[in-house]
């Protein structure tokens, strides 16, 4: 360790450090010289001194990864977000040392030679969605640290035992949200070992130098500033300098190491076999017993996440899974896969990454956090989620379509990406319809079919219906939110299982909808106004001038929605008609209508996401266009009564 600090102060040109506090009250390192005047960087409330990585890896997957961090406080407020450090690693194959922890002026007086506090505990399992996890927190409280001083710790990981030979996966930011006076990264390898190394954006080369059997790759560089953000820009155009660094092995090999866990996993024991012969009791055909045995997995098997050492990759036995109740996604995917197979069905586990886009240039396993099946029928594959009780057999989340996977079959593993569903669009249609009394009371009822990510609401009220107390609170409140102090009764959820749509149907009453105002009366619109057009317009009119081309997927809210009001009026109503105002282009596709036919009041809007990168310059354009869409919707609508 003393070695690799030594070698790296050497090439990020400061003097050489000790792990241990210096016992003398001054630190003496060139790196404090590089503090900044405060003046300069007004809008900053600290500054990186020195952002130092050292990944020392060895082709076993083993290694030791060193950070550290000189940060200059600028002002009160950047001292307050780094008084309490927090640091986590997972004992089961990882240790961790704290090499140190001081604050010290930018002369180099100690103010502080190690954290005041420290405190070592696990991170607790949730109650809500149980999510159990090794991964243990080590958090210290800093005395002294405030504007005008620096904090400079240091802290290794030692990576013992991987959980797959030869796995790891290295990333670091050359360019992050704050201004770096000093970048440095260092990858230690042995000579004859070649990782994949994957450079985006760097605006200078890496050096390389062999010396002892090792081979020590470094990136370095000084000044570097934040990329310049702008509101709505098109992710593209933010050129963020990064290093990845992977095995040299390619997502086959994965496939490989995974295949035999699987295969260990499809044995089922005689209770099981009785269970699964109950569950396909009622089944006509083969197809019923599939979509019987997915709804039992996924609606009667409780999802609790198990992330314990290799328990975060190799799923619990069938039998454990099924007496105890409950598993997380490898558990009930492997419980379903076993069970089919049971039946003389093929399937296999399908690994993806739920919530980030893989990069496929750098095969690791720790790309992947989540496990669905992938089922055999006449069509080909169908893949489906055991976690999601909500989703049909055989549909895919909106966080799932399209994704980069890696399907484990026949010893090895095939990369594939996830089939889209346009059912899985989302869009929302709502329709109001009633009648207003001559005291201005209404009376009605809503319809709102939602799918896709519009349709979370429900979907969960459809998967575990609300008793009557929880259904009376929720049919208040939907009512309220077309009426305010409406009341709202006889709630009831339908779902069409073809379109993945779910509709709730909502009777309304209970409130007046109109006021006086001299001669007029004034109907509250049940279609309310947008307000976060009007929010981003203003945010755009406030910014600093546009430099970076618009994406127009950015801003509008990505749902299809179509909202229709018809209302019956007393005889002789006669409505003043708000302007109708159709938008084509950069707002999206908008259009608002109101009409009278006899007594009838029909108010019509129909809106969805625009498509395309424009420049800069039609920022003015842009900013038109959403006022033009959050003013067009009449809050309020007169109506002549006599």
């Amino acid at each position: 360790m003393l070695l690799v600090l030594a070698l790296v102060s050497s090439l990020g040109n400061s003097e050489p450090r000790s792990t241990a506090n210096p016992p003398d009250s001054v630190v003496h390192d060139s790196i404090y010289s590089l503090a900044v005047k405060p003046a300069d960087y007004p809008k900053n409330s600290f500054v990186w001194l020195l952002d130092e990585g050292v990944y020392t890896v060895e082709p076993d997957g083993r290694g030791r990864t060193t950070i550290r961090q000189v940060v200059q406080m600028l002002k009160a407020t950047g001292a307050q977000q780094y008084r309490e450090q927090r640091l986590s690693y997972d004992p089961t194959h990882q240790r961790l040392t704290v090499n140190w922890m001081r604050v010290v002026k930018p002369t180099g007086e100690m103010i502080s030679a190690a954290p005041t506090q420290i405190q070592e505990s696990d991170v607790a399992a949730s109650m809500g969605t149980p999510v159990y996890t090794s991964t243990k927190v080590r958090r210290m409280s800093l005395t002294g640290l405030d504007s005008g001083t620096v904090l400079d710790y240091s802290y290794s990981i030692d990576e013992t035992d991987p959980v797959m030979p030869g796995n790891f996966i290295y990333g670091w930011r050359v360019t992050t949200g704050v201004p770096v006076m000093r970048s440095l990264l260092v990858l230690d390898v042995p000579r004859d070992f070649h990782p994949r190394i994957v450079e985006n954006h760097l605006t200078f080369a890496r050096t390389e130098q062999t010396s002892g059997g090792r081979t020590m790759y470094k990136w370095a560089l000084d000044k570097v500033m934040p990329p310049k953000v702008e509101m709505f820009a098109p992710d593209t155009s933010i050129k963020v300098m990064t290093v990845s660094i992977s095995p040299p092995f390619g997502w086959d090999a994965i496939g490989k190491w995974y295949a035999p866990i699987a295969e260990s996993h499809y044995a089922i024991n005689p209770a099981i076999s009785e269970k699964i012969h109950q569950v396909v009791a009622g089944a006509k055909n083969l197809d019923d017993s599939v979509k019987s045995i997915h709804k039992w997995v996924a609606s009667d098997i409780r999802y609790v996440a198990i992330e314990l050492g290799r328990g975060g990759y190799v799923p619990r036995n069938a039998a454990t899974v099924a007496q105890s109740g409950f598993g997380d996604c490898k558990d009930k995917t492997m419980l379903f896969l076993a069970a089919l197979r049971s039946i003389g069905v093929k399937g296999y586990p399908v690994v993806l990454n739920l919530m980030s886009k893989v990069d496929e240039k750098l095969p690791n396993v720790s790309a992947f956090n989540h496990m669905i099946a992938a089922v055999e029928d006449r069509n080909g594959l169908v893949f489906t989620d055991l976690t999601a009780s909500d989703l049909p057999y055989g549909k895919l989340g909106p966080t799932e379509q399209g994704k980069f996977a890696l399907l484990v079959r026949g010893g090895g593993g095939d990369t594939i990406h996830l089939p889209g569903d346009s059912a899985h669009n989302p869009a929302e249609d709502v329709r109001i319809v009633g009648t207003i009394a001559a005291d201005g009371g209404f009376s009605g009822y809503m319809t709102q079919t939602a799918r896709g990510m519009s349709s979370g609401m429900a979907a969960m009220l459809a998967a575990h219906p609300p008793d009557s107390a929880m259904k009376a609170v929720l049919a208040r409140s939907l009512a309220s939110s077309v009426f305010d102090g409406a009341e709202g009764d006889s709630l009831s959820v339908a779902t069409e299982d073809s379109a993945k749509a779910f509709t709730i149907h909502l009777r309304i009453k209970g409130t007046r909808v109109t006021s006086e105002a001299g001669t007029l009366q004034l109907l509250t619109s049940p279609i309310k106004p947008l307000g976060a057009p009007a929010r981003m317009a203003a945010d755009l009119e406030r910014a600093d001038k546009r430099t970076l081309p618009i994406d127009l997927a950015k801003l509008s809210p990505g749902l299809a929605s179509h909202y229709e009001a018809d209302l019956t009026l007393p005889a002789g109503w006669h409505v003043i008609l708000p302007k109708n105002t159709s938008v084509t282009g950069l707002a999206g596709n908008f259009a608002v209508t109101y009409e009278q036919v006899g007594n009838e009041l029909r108010i019509t809007r129909v809106m969805s996401g625009g498509k395309g990168i424009i420049g800069p310059e039609r920022i003015g354009d842009v900013i038109s266009a959403l006022k033009v869409v959050s003013s067009a919707t009449a809050r309020t609508i007169a109506i002549q009564t006599q």
